[in-house]
Parts: C-alpha cells; sequence; structure tokens
C-alpha cells in the first residue's frame, strides 16, 4: 500500500528519509563608523572643518563648480531653520538678498502676492500699510487682460469665477452687459423693438477707455444696465485695477479696438437648447422679463445675431472652450495658461 506525501509516491514500508540540512555562514555584522551630517555635529572634525555633502566636494570634474545651494533656494545651516532667515543672516547690513524663490505681483494697493507651487495659488505675503506711498504704475507689470466670449447663456461667468478662484488673486471683473446705450429718449415701444444683440447696441467707445484705464492700473467707473426698462442706471460701480482683469460679453471679438487689449482670448462653446434655457430661466428670474418676451426676443435677434456675429468671432479666439464650466479638463488647461502668463510677467 502506498499513499500521498508531499509531491511524490512511497512505499509506507520504506524509511524515511532526513532532509539535508543546508548551512550557510552568515558574516558577523560589523560596526560602521558614523558620517557626520551637516547641522547634526561635526564627528570629531571641529566646528572649523565641517564635512561637506558629497556632490560639494572640491573633487569635481575639472571647469565644473561648485553648486550654490543659496540660489535654489536650499539651507546649508541645520535643518530646523529657516532658508530665508539664514539667507538673510549672510547678507551685510543694508543689502537685500539676491534671491526670489517664487514670482510676486504687487496690486493698486501695494500688496504683495506670491506664487507657491504647493498649493497652486498666489496668496497674499505683504499687507501694504495705510498710508504710506503706493508703488509707480510704470514700475509694476501690464495687468493680464482676458476676454471670455460665448453665446448667451453658455457659462461665461463660471469659466471666469473658475479662473479667478484658481488663481487666489482679487480680479477685476468687467462685463459686456453693462455697456448697452441709454435707451431713455425713447418710448417703451421702441425699447423693445431694440436690437440688443447687435455691434451697435453697444457703448463700445466707453468701454475701450475704460480697458484702457484698467491697463494703466487707474480705477473705473463701470455704468449699471436696467434691463426692465432698457435704460442706464444713475448707479455706477467703482472697479479696482488688479493684476488679473477678465472682461466677459457676447460680442467682445466684433471690435478690432476691443480685441488688442485682450492677453488671452477664450470663446465659451455650448450647444444652442443648453443656452436658450439658461437664458431663459436668467431673464425671468434675474432680469424681471417674462416668459413670452424672451422667447420672442431669442427668435427675433438672438439666435440670428448669434449666427451672425458671435459664432463667427471664435475664428480670434485662442482657446475654444466646448461645453463651459462643466469641462473640467478644458477649464484647468486655461487656468495653467493663466498661471504661465503670470509668472512670465514677474519674471
Amino acid at each position: 500500500m502506498s499513499r500521498w506525501q508531499g509531491r511524490a509516491w512511497r512505499s509506507a514500508d520504506s524509511p524515511r528519509r532526513r532532509p539535508a540540512t543546508v548551512r550557510v555562514a552568515v558574516r558577523p555584522p560589523t560596526k560602521r563608523p558614523r558620517t557626520p551630517r551637516l547641522g547634526c555635529g561635526s564627528g570629531g572634525r571641529g566646528p572649523a572643518e565641517p564635512r561637506l555633502a558629497r556632490r560639494d566636494r572640491t573633487s569635481r570634474a575639472p571647469g565644473r563648480q561648485p553648486r550654490n545651494w543659496s540660489r535654489i533656494g536650499i539651507s546649508r545651516e541645520s535643518p530646523g531653520r529657516d532658508v530665508g532667515s539664514s539667507l538673510d543672516a549672510r547678507a551685510p547690513l543694508g543689502v537685500a538678498p539676491s534671491y526670489a524663490p517664487y514670482p510676486r505681483l504687487t496690486s493698486i494697493g501695494g500688496d504683495i502676492f506670491e506664487w507657491s507651487p504647493f498649493t497652486g495659488h498666489w496668496s497674499l505675503v505683504t499687507v501694504h500699510p495705510t498710508g504710506a506711498p503706493v508703488p509707480d504704475a510704470a514700475a509694476r507689470p501690464r495687468p493680464l487682460i482676458i476676454g471670455v466670449v460665448g453665446g448667451s447663456g453658455s457659462g461665461k461667468t463660471t469659466v471666469a469665477r473658475a479662473i479667478h478662484e484658481a488663481t487666489g488673486i482679487d480680479a477685476a471683473f468687467v462685463d459686456q452687459d453693462a455697456y448697452y446705450k441709454d435707451l431713455g429718449h425713447l418710448s417703451m415701444d421702441d425699447r423693445r423693438r431694440v436690437n440688443f444683440d447687435h455691434p451697435d447696441a453697444l457703448d463700445n467707445d466707453l468701454m475701450v477707455e475704460q480697458l484702457e484705464a484698467l491697463a494703466a492700473w487707474q480705477p473705473i467707473q463701470k455704468p449699471t444696465y436696467d434691463y426692465a426698462a432698457h435704460t442706464r442706471a444713475a448707479a455706477v460701480i467703482t472697479v479696482q485695477p488688479s493684476p488679473i482683469v477678465i472682461v466677459d460679453g457676447i460680442l467682445l471679438f466684433t471690435d478690432a479696438r476691443l480685441r488688442k487689449h485682450f492677453d488671452i482670448k477664450l470663446y465659451v462653446d455650448v450647444a444652442d437648447d443648453i443656452r436658450f434655457i439658461r437664458r431663459l430661466q436668467r431673464d425671468v428670474e434675474e432680469r424681471g422679463r417674462t416668459m413670452g418676451d424672451v422667447i420672442r426676443q431669442y427668435l427675433t435677434t438672438v439666435r440670428p445675431m448669434h449666427m451672425e456675429f458671435v459664432e463667427p468671432s471664435k475664428r480670434y479666439a485662442d482657446v475654444i472652450l466646448p461645453e463651459g464650466g462643466h469641462n473640467k479638463i478644458g477649464v484647468e488647461m486655461v487656468i495653467a495658461r493663466v498661471i504661465l502668463e503670470l509668472q512670465r510677467r514677474v519674471a
């Protein structure tokens, strides 16, 4: 009789074989001398002869200079010390340290924003004291002006807010809808017959003038428009200049004077039915208009003017963004380009 054991058949009467014993010679551990590290003691060398890192030794290839760690923001002091404080301590009195680890921007009030690659935002690092002299506008880089164009209800404001939140800077917002011409001299019936989707309905002269002021770091008085009465309201909104100026509207790219001010031109492309539903909800809930009036205007002026002026203007865009703010990947690409442009201006 035989039985199964392990991987082979053997007889029950056969003697068991003792497995061979493999002996491995183990070398006793040797105690290696501790290598002294920077900031962790001199290791018997004394404070006057510190041990340098391997890549900083003088026995480098001919013609190569030792790395200057202070230029790339690495402290050669103890690990617990701040890099900036160690570099400042080495600089002579009255001489500013010659390093700038990350790009910075200066607002109109003198506040300093610094870009951090770890958080992906611009953070406020210095608050300008009240009453102190404001830096000259000529010494600051020109603001980054972004033009966002798309059909009515395409989500231009959503894209603009995403750019603002990603950069972390208080951007200046300018909407083209605020620059409709004042129709107070017309009767209400004549006002309703005006084609508000034609470029002639907008006061582009005033808009160009105010964009030039923002580009020169000057505040503007942006007008406000009463959409129910189709007249320009008496109240104005003060817009302070900022390192980022975001302008949105449906007809921005139709005027060459406006186009030349935009450093980045975006076109938000959304399906017609989605845009119509959004426009209907907005005009009824926010602008106090009736549903019938909105539908009539869409069929008579909004859609025809979109096909004639808005849709063809996408050829001027630097970036066409399908699906608007719902296109997360596209929005992230736009934000990356905005951040890159900001870094170039302060480099």
